[in-house]
């Protein structure tokens, strides 16, 4: 940022005042900032200033989401659906016996979303049916047994995050 933001308060005796002015400064160069916005009649220039477009830089490439990974909306899309599927399932069916709800990161590529499964259970009616449309919807399912009494289904999304 530059220098002009800075209040030189040096040999002052009235700070009020000076606060109360910068207060009105920074409004009035807010509002115009604004009201650009709002009629959509602006450059890139006329928002940010050389220094901050240099600071935004810097954060940007301290940040490691911003390090050459995007997001692809349609994959989060499917793995959002299979999340609720899952917590629909997790609250109507006595045979799911929890989920595990793995979240989309930028170091992960992928996204996961495991269920737990009695071992011996039976899937009728609309459970069956969400069951069915978490299998359609994933890329992958993985089986694993548990414990002996579980078997956890994981249903990922692919390529979630791209380099």
């Amino acid at each position: 940022m530059g220098c002009n933001n800075v209040i030189d308060i040096r040999g002052r005796k009235n700070m009020e005042k000076i606060i109360g002015e910068a207060k009105v400064k920074a409004e009035a160069e807010f509002q115009a900032k604004a009201d650009k916005l709002r009629t959509g009649k602006f450059g890139f220039e006329d928002l940010f200033s050389d220094d901050d477009i240099v600071t935004i830089l810097e954060r940007a490439e301290q940040n490691k989401f911003f390090k050459g990974r995007c997001v692809d909306i349609s994959r989060v899309q499917k793995y959002d659906k299979i999340k609720k599927l899952a917590q629909w399932l997790d609250c109507h069916c006595p045979d799911i016996l929890g989920i595990v709800i793995g979240g989309i990161t930028s170091r992960q590529p992928h996204a996961v979303v495991s269920i737990d499964v009695r071992r011996l259970s039976a899937l009728r009616g609309r459970p069956l049916q969400a069951f069915c449309m978490l299998f359609s919807l994933s890329d992958n399912v993985f089986l694993s047994g548990i414990n002996g009494d579980m078997i956890r289904f994981s249903f990922s999304v692919e390529y979630v995050y791209k380099a």
